[in-house]
């Protein structure tokens, strides 16, 4: 909105250039809404980690760098909630 009139849609039509000083903060902040977004439907049972029996401690992803790792049961509805999630 620009003065209360709402304008255009906005089209990127080039991303950022590798190197650039935004890339690790912008991948920092991708990354940390992909976790908050599996960590909440692990909590409202939608997906199961690995991990501990008694379920103390589990794992559902590890992002170093720029690689992200995925553990769960494998089974279609899990992946198709990773999927949906990632979408």
């Amino acid at each position: 909105m620009a003065n209360g009139v709402r304008g255009g849609e906005i089209v990127c039509k080039r991303g950022l250039r590798q190197g650039d000083p935004l890339s690790p903060l912008i991948f920092v902040f991708v990354a940390d809404s992909l976790h908050h977004m599996i960590a909440r439907c692990r909590k409202e049972g939608l997906l199961k980690g690995l991990g501990c029996r008694d379920e103390s401690y589990v794992v559902i992803n590890l992002q170093y760098v720029d690689d992200t790792l995925l553990f769960g049961k494998e089974s279609l509805p899990q992946a198709m909630i990773l999927k949906w999630e990632l979408m």
